[in-house]
């Protein structure tokens, strides 16, 4: 007796793979600029009324609370109250948006309880950038231009493995024409970033060309990009004639980072090296440009570098944040009220946890 054989099994489909979850964010308020439509595919968004906050929240914390920054100054505090200061548990990061992305009128009591403020007109990636912080960094930056557009720029730009590229730079010039060329000097940054995974000095190398093919001669930009990996407790860096950013330990150590090469622009073919630093838990690193440590005093003495090394040190243990405003606080005080004469960028980043 044959016996037939089995006819074959059909091959079980493949799982689709589960789509990636979403971070859920509450829009407080109007925030100007801010769109819903180019966050909807990134964040679970969900607009909720200052009065209706307090019942939203106890149905579940979001993971993010956009903030419009122009609520009045009563609603404001209430609501930053109401969620609680950084590090309390279950508390959603709080971005307040604002017109230009710096401090409200009311920011004196918000900055103890407001995570980051950016300028909700800067567009998704920005906004982004914001909310995927790493969650072992905690980062905080602000760029005050001498006149409404300035020849500073800096970039926070997420990348894989959980870690984060960070960009500062000053172009020569202040105005329209400085900007112009910092905003050439973001675009051809990211573009190299973002094309493909390369070593950092032969990236700055790349841009170095490009920027010079583009920029007037004798015109130039220093620039500082680093590759933050908290994961693997170190940062891998190039520093192409920049103010040198330093890493401040738990135990008070100082570490310049001061390895690279020269400014970009001025030679056609540059080569750059590498600097390389350990990052462990608690550290700040400190990352600014020329007209922060180059404002003066009634008497015409420089703030300098020093003096902002020692002002970091007494931040040592605060929030990004709060470390940030308390130096530009010093730099504001030592110069007695005179105007600044140049753009001020300051980036301030703390180690939650590392390798």
């Amino acid at each position: 007796m044959s016996v037939e054989p089995a006819p074959p099994e059909a091959p079980v489909p493949a799982a689709s793979p589960a789509p990636e979850p979403r971070a859920r964010a509450f829009v407080v308020g109007e925030p100007g600029g801010f769109r819903d439509k180019d966050l909807e595919g990134a964040l679970d968004l969900q607009r909720v009324g200052p009065a209706d906050l307090v019942q939203a929240l106890g149905n579940g914390a979001p993971d993010v609370l956009f903030l419009d920054g122009q609520l009045p100054a009563a609603t404001l505090t209430q609501i930053l109250e109401v969620v609680g200061r950084p590090g309390k548990a279950g508390r959603p990061a709080v971005i307040v948006v604002t017109e230009d992305g710096r401090r409200t009128q009311v920011e004196a009591r918000l900055v103890d309880h407001a995570d980051d403020f950016v300028n909700g007109s800067l567009g998704e990636e920005v906004l982004l950038a914001r909310v995927r912080h790493h969650p072992h960094l905690d980062v905080a930056g602000e760029f005050i231009p001498v006149r409404e557009i300035g020849g500073d720029y800096y970039d926070l730009i997420p990348l894989d493995r959980g870690r984060l590229a960070v960009a500062i730079g000053d172009v020569m010039g202040k105005g329209v024409p400085a900007a112009l060329l910092a905003a050439n000097l973001k675009a051809c940054l990211r573009a190299q970033v973002q094309a493909s995974e390369t070593a950092p000095e032969e990236m700055i190398a790349r841009v170095n060309r490009l920027f010079w093919e583009v920029t007037p001669k004798g015109l130039f930009a220093s620039l500082f990009f680093g590759v933050l990996d908290p994961e693997a407790g170190v940062m891998d860096y190039v520093n192409a004639g920049h103010e040198h950013p330093f890493v401040l330990g738990t135990g008070g150590a100082l570490l310049d980072l001061a390895e690279g090469g020269t400014v970009l622009g001025l030679l056609e073919k540059t080569q750059y090296g590498r600097g390389q630093a350990p990052l462990g838990r608690g550290d700040m690193i400190v990352f600014f440009s020329d007209g922060l440590t180059d404002r003066t005093s009634p008497v015409g003495e420089m703030f300098g570098v020093e003096r902002l090394k020692e002002a970091a040190a007494r931040s040592r243990g605060d929030a990004a944040r709060i470390a940030l405003y308390s130096l530009l606080g010093e730099v504001q005080g030592f110069s007695g009220g005179l105007p600044a004469e140049d753009d001020v960028t300051l980036i301030v980043t703390r180690v939650r946890s590392a390798a």
